[in-house]
């Protein structure tokens, strides 16, 4: 069958599932390249040298790839601690012991000292593999969609009686249509899909926070809650996390859930046409929200007039050709407490004897800050503190696992993997990891 086909094939099998079929279209050629990267890939020497290259993955592709491990899809951890093993063993730990190495300060203009620093590295966050490979099946299906949607007209019946595509997708799709009567076909159907989202009372939004979360803002991390029959850890297995950002910073969803319902409150009393019309947010805080309103019911009634008010605003955006989005509010938010963070850390790191832990988020915050030399160096030591016992735990995995023959993980092995994904993601993000979400049991229903 040629590829054109079987990539419409696919988008008509997804036209007839729930939610966007572009999102979910692109989510499955993502879960095989995701299989790919973690089982053949590993074996592969250019793959290995180009996710060592971008020191590993993007934190939500990250824990997309930890939540499909362990499960029927994938069949054990062992393809993504070999990758974490040569990211801290040929990438990270050969650059920290370069800057430890310098016996003083560099006799160089401080720009000069900043692009030949070894440390530069950790800022490159546009090198993830998946996320260039999630652009390209993107790309593909984004134009595949619009072909069917002009060309054929079963499929585009199909997709008239079905679920809309999410608002980004429709954004994307809508220039590409070549005949302006199809345009307005599109829009329609969108005009109404954002208009039943907005008429959704408290009661309604707690059943489908999913499906409208995924309409609004695109269900690129959310499908992935899909694959979420793996085994949870238990928190009280884990222990406090190494790093002495995140052990202060133990109250960090706290505060963004506090900031959260400080902004649904202005939204709910300010006018229409303000400045507060809508919530935005990425994909990946999109799950954020579903994760922790469906922990807390009862905070879906203060989601539900912020919902509403960016389902009117979006109705508004339909013809407009200005596809930018808002930034995503809860983004912001984290950036704003990783720079009051990083100030706080400048003071903390001057201690050597203390032999201070840092994750790699944090140390990006605390060198953000400043680059001078001395906090490169207390930087180096404190992530060379936490990277060098992490690799020897993985190893000891992977050495095990060839001898056994199986991929079956062991309490310790299973913390040890666990304690990656939360040192190359932070704790807040690992969160994810510890317990069973309740997303399950609702797409279930």
């Amino acid at each position: 069958m040629p590829l054109d086909e079987f990539q419409q094939m696919t988008l008509y099998e997804c036209v007839h599932q729930q939610g966007c079929p572009l999102c979910r279209a692109v989510w499955r050629m993502d879960a095989a390249r995701f299989s790919w990267y973690v089982n053949d890939g590993v074996l592969d020497a250019e793959t290995r040298r180009n996710v060592v290259r971008a020191l590993g993955f993007c934190v939500p592709h990250a824990l997309s790839l930890s939540l499909i491990e362990g499960n029927g899809f994938l069949w054990s951890h062992l393809g993504s601690c070999m990758i974490y093993v040569d990211v801290i063993k040929q990438s990270l730990l050969p650059g920290l012991e370069q800057v430890l190495a310098r016996s003083s300060p560099w006799l160089l203009h401080p720009f000069t000292r900043e692009i030949f620093s070894p440390l530069r590295r950790l800022f490159h966050h546009d090198l993830c593999p998946l996320c260039f490979d999630h652009r390209q099946h993107e790309a593909t299906y984004l134009e595949q969609f619009a072909k069917a949607f002009s060309t054929h007209a079963g499929f585009r019946q199909a997709y008239l009686q079905a679920d809309s595509l999410c608002f980004p997708h429709f954004q994307q799709v809508r220039p590409a249509l070549p005949d302006e009567k199809l345009v307005r076909m599109l829009e329609v159907a969108q005009f109404h899909a954002l208009q039943q989202c907005g008429q959704a009372t408290a009661s309604a939004l707690q059943g489908q926070l999913r499906q409208h979360l995924c309409l609004l803002y695109g269900a690129e991390t959310i499908l992935w809650s899909d694959f979420l029959l793996r085994t949870a850890l238990p928190p009280s297995q884990v222990g406090p996390p190494p790093c002495l950002a995140c052990q202060e910073d133990e109250y960090g969803t706290t505060r963004m859930s506090a900031r959260l319902l400080d902004f649904l409150k202005e939204v709910a009393q300010c006018e229409e046409d303000s400045q507060y019309d809508e919530l935005a947010a990425c994909p990946w805080h999109a799950w954020w929200l579903i994760h922790h309103m469906t922990l807390q019911p009862t905070r879906i009634s203060q989601l539900e007039p912020a919902l509403c008010k960016t389902c009117k605003a979006f109705q508004h955006r339909l013809r407009s050709a200005d596809r930018d989005h808002c930034t995503c509010h809860l983004c912001e938010w984290v950036s704003e407490w990783e720079t009051q963070q990083g100030r706080k850390l400048l003071h903390r790191l001057d201690k050597p004897e203390q032999h201070v832990q840092l994750c790699l988020p944090h140390a990006r915050a605390a060198l953000r800050q400043a680059s001078d030399e001395a906090t490169a160096q207390n930087v180096a030591s404190a992530l060379m503190n936490a990277a060098s016992p992490l690799a020897k735990r993985l190893e000891a995995y992977v050495y095990k696992c060839t001898e056994r023959f199986q991929g079956q993980m062991q309490p310790d092995e299973l913390i040890a993997w666990f304690d990656t994904i939360r040192w190359f993601g932070g704790s807040d993000s690992a969160q994810f990891l510890l317990t069973s979400s309740p997303i399950t049991e609702a797409s279930d229903e």
